[in-house]
């Protein structure tokens, strides 16, 4: 412990900041008690917990210099031996005259559950030096990471005595306090002339046990439900005797907050982003102006339910309207969006689809995550093969060349029967008239005439077989992608995204998920649009096809049910196999705020019955209902009428016949001229 920094990562932390160094012989008694009401306090509320952190102020630190055996701090280090004893709570010191020049490394996400502050001679120094002292004290710890608002906090008054103004210390103690959201506090003073002079009936030893240390606490929702933003007042909830023991024994950190809050109105911010947060009604109130009620959504469907629980209104603050819609963290600290609603006061919660990053828990305070998700990259759904190569997609390129070869073979096979000297009928047969006949068989059309020698025609017999075959298939599947041409080739991943050429666009939020030493990354950050409205970027992905757009798995799942689909029921966009990135989803509260506990309590029940998945669910059936209630009005009874659009194929074929005709029938034109030109000037006859 002769360090002056001794720093472990804990869970519950007690902070002891010591106002003024020098314990005289006068009030030593008094700071005996209040050393062994701490220890006590620390006994039996902080086992458990990781550890103790003694925090030392600015005008100890010349006098200490890491020495805590000085006699002029007996009062102080009187506590810490005795804290340390508690050998489950491991023992940190900091100074607070150093913090702003070390940087401490914690875990946004560890919070401490225990702090206690020692303030000496108060009734020495008027209430505003008190106050003073007090929020320096206060800003000393705040700024850490693992700063809890909500954790136990005990107060302690280390003076000979206060008189009667000891309520009224605690009550500006407490409203210090409550500016920096502590709601869980114990104040430790003196106890007043009128308590010190009561007698209380317990007799040890012929001398009476009397209280020396009274115990204030205060309780916000108490008085007035809708008044809890201010303290009101303080009451004693206990008493610490001369006998070194509590008078009342009663529990000195009950819960603050009431399970019933009588209606009191809870400030949301959010937006529509479904399936989370469907649109909401807008209903016009007496004031001349409109007030918003969300019903509907994953996420206003627990709100509701939270609401309910506590017995809580819900107030909705108006979408923001500059565009920003969650969010962002400006370089000057200010926030815009719905989150900067809550970093600024003006909202208790938000609420959509928020995740959880260290960013935001430094400013709010997130419930318990209750859903897991991932962003992933939607391109539009593949198009449909033209339909004049249906006549050429019925069998694979190799199926092709092996038909024409076999063609080819067939034709030199019966010219070369042709030739045998046992064939004299067929033996004028050209290698032209072969390859004819061996076309003519697999189009499924008669020769212009048969062979007439046996062996020939028991070759010719086979190959009907085979061209019969052959031609069977390709009508039957012909007609198969006449009516269903299929589809081209989807884009499948990053880089056959990256190699179409069409562009991509997200949200400005998504940069943090792209590592910029990554090249492909470092591209899309270059060349990314961006999109503001996610509705807006997913109807040019689906209806013009030159876009692509990165957004959470759940909003495409929804919204390409619901919006997105053609008359047969298809969807229009086509997301990737594998989420690019997964987060977490939770609500974000104001720092410090009261109602976390509760809320994280009824999420908590809420997933343990399967509420989530259930609604989530549902909001993915409904969608999948209306659109396939879309789908019934165009829907077909699986017969399809062949029209022009069909063959597409054939007359293609028919088209490009003719144009070759043509152009045979002019080359034999120009052929035969240059021949007759030839032979008259080689002999002067045409």
């Amino acid at each position: 412990m002769a360090s002056y920094h001794f720093q472990i990562h804990l869970a519950a932390t007690v902070v002891l900041c010591l106002s003024f160094p020098v314990i005289t012989s006068e009030n030593l008694d008094n700071t005996k008690h209040a050393v062994d009401c701490i220890q006590s306090i620390a006994s039996q509320y902080f086992i458990g917990s990781d550890s103790l952190t003694v925090v030392i102020p600015l005008f100890l630190e010349d006098a200490t210099r890491n020495d805590f055996s000085l006699e002029s701090n007996e009062g102080a280090y009187k506590l810490l031996p005795k804290l340390h004893a508690l050998t489950t709570l491991p023992l940190s010191v900091i100074r607070p005259s150093i913090m702003a020049k070390v940087s401490l490394k914690s875990d946004v996400y560890r919070k401490e559950t225990n702090y206690v502050i020692i303030l000496r001679d108060t009734c020495k120094l008027l209430m505003k030096e008190i106050i003073l002292i007090l929020r320096g004290n206060m800003q000393s710890i705040t700024f850490l990471p693992s700063w809890n608002s909500r954790a136990r906090f005990i107060v302690v008054v280390t003076t000979e005595d206060c008189g009667p103004d000891t309520e009224e210390i605690a009550l500006n103690i407490v409203e210090e306090l409550w500016t920096w959201k502590v709601l869980n506090v114990v104040v430790v003073t003196p106890t007043s002339e009128p308590f010190r002079s009561q007698q209380i009936s317990h007799i040890q030893e012929d001398h009476k046990e009397v209280p020396v240390l009274d115990l204030f606490t205060f309780a916000p929702f108490k008085t007035s439900i809708n008044l809890w933003k201010r303290v009101q007042s303080v009451f004693l909830i206990d008493q610490w005797s001369s006998f070194s023991r509590f008078l009342h024994n009663r529990h000195l950190f009950p819960s603050k907050v009431p399970h019933n809050l009588k209606g009191c109105p809870i400030t949301v911010s959010t937006i529509v982003y479904e399936p989370f947060v469907l649109d909401p009604d807008v209903i016009p109130n007496d004031k001349n102006s409109t007030v918003l009620r969300y019903k509907d959504g994953f996420e206003i469907r627990l709100l509701r339910l939270i609401g309910s629980a506590i017995n809580a209104s819900l107030v909705f603050r108006p979408p923001p309207d500059n565009g920003e819609l969650w969010g962002r963290n400006l370089l000057n600290g200010t926030w815009t969006g719905i989150r900067g609603d809550v970093v600024h006061g003006k909202s208790d919660v938000a609420l959509c689809a928020i995740v959880v990053t260290s960013e935001n828990s430094v400013v709010m305070d997130p419930t318990v995550t209750y859903m897991r998700g991932g962003f992933v990259w939607v391109v539009p759904h593949p198009e449909t093969f033209p339909r004049w190569l249906s006549v050429f997609r019925v069998f694979k390129l190799f199926a092709w060349l092996c038909i024409i070869v076999t063609i080819l073979l067939a034709s030199v096979i019966m010219w070369r029967l042709s030739r045998t000297p046992i064939n004299r009928e067929d033996a004028k047969r050209t290698m032209s008239a072969n390859i004819f006949d061996a076309w003519a068989v697999i189009l499924g059309i008669s020769v212009p005439e048969m062979p007439r020698c046996l062996h020939i025609r028991i070759f010719f017999i086979f190959w009907v077989i085979y061209c019969l075959a052959v031609n069977t298939v390709f009508q039957a599947f012909l007609t198969s992608f006449l009516i269903d041409p299929g589809l081209l080739p989807p884009i499948m991943n990053l880089d056959e995204l990256l190699d179409s050429g069409i562009e991509y666009g997200y949200h400005p939020l998504m940069d943090r998920y792209l590592d910029s030493d990554n090249e492909k990354h470092r591209e899309i950050l270059h060349n990314h649009k961006i999109c503001l409205n996610t509705t807006a970027c997913l109807e040019r992905v689906a209806v013009k096809g030159d876009f692509a757009h990165f957004l959470s798995r759940q909003v495409m799942d929804y919204t390409s049910y619901y919006k997105f689909q053609d008359a047969n029921g298809d969807s229009l966009i086509q997301p990737f196999n594998e989420d690019f990135v997964q987060y977490n989803i939770a609500m974000y509260l104001t720092k410090g705020s009261p109602f976390l506990d509760r809320f994280n309590d009824i999420i908590a029940h809420a997933m343990q019955a399967g509420l989530l998945d259930l609604w989530y669910n549902n909001e993915i059936y409904w969608a999948k209902l209306s659109a396939h209630k879309i789908s019934e009005i165009a829907a077909d009874d699986g017969y399809s009428a062949l029209s022009k659009v069909h063959i597409q194929g054939a007359i293609f074929l028919y088209g490009i016949g003719n144009v070759f005709g043509v152009l045979v029938f002019v080359f034999e034109i120009f052929y035969r001229s240059f021949i007759a030109n030839v032979r008259f000037k080689r002999t002067g006859v045409i």
